[in-house]
């Protein structure tokens, strides 16, 4: 898989994140507010761009940027641990989900993902391990999400062992919730034009 797609919808577009965005991507897993549930990384320019010349090599990893039309950067969304079995078809997780705290632009940029990820990728379902203590993401993806269920594992955050919970959402469901999304999409929208 090759990291070309790109989807724009709503007056926001996500798009394979490049070099470019480094510094950028640094400054939102640097966010007071928004590192809470991330973890600490080095706020260190090299230490990022080593790390995005790491992923730019992999086929099965994408980050996306997140930007308004008018190339504004809002945040950030991605698709990786792709595996393969009989019974799911092609899975993956998806996270590195982290927007600016000004924007209010989940149902959009998670609409987006899903469509990259089942109508054009073909992924058979996808998944996301959230934080327990997470309360905001968790309701969200409760909207959205066929199946949940806690994590019998942790997310380990600053070493710290954090109980999880995992949402899955099958292309099957995709399609059953499709236009109620794209619903929900479209008034985000108007609402962040107000």
């Amino acid at each position: 898989m090759k990291k070309h797609y790109s989807k724009s919808m709503f007056n926001i577009r996500i798009r394979p994140a490049t070099l470019d965005d480094a510094e950028f991507l640094l400054s939102l897993r640097t966010h007071p507010e928004l590192s809470r549930f991330l973890g600490t990384v080095k706020n260190c320019i090299d230490s990022q761009v080593q790390w995005m010349e790491s992923y730019l090599k992999k086929d099965d990893d994408f980050l996306f940027l997140i930007e308004s039309d008018s190339g504004t950067p809002m945040g950030s969304i991605g698709i990786y641990g792709f595996e393969k079995s009989q019974t799911q078809g092609l899975s993956a997780e998806w996270g590195r989900w982290v927007i600016l705290p000004e924007y209010n632009i989940g149902p959009i940029s998670s609409f987006l993902l899903f469509s990259i990820a089942f109508d054009e990728i073909g992924l058979d379902e996808v998944w996301c391990r959230t934080i327990r203590d997470n309360p905001k993401v968790i309701r969200f993806h409760n909207s959205y999400a066929a199946q949940r269920k806690l994590h019998p594992g942790f997310i380990l955050l600053d070493n710290k062992k954090k109980p999880a919970i995992e949402h899955f959402l099958s292309k099957e469901m995709w399609f059953k919730k499709k236009t109620y999304i794209e619903k929900i999409a479209k008034i985000t929208e108007r609402l962040q034009n107000k």
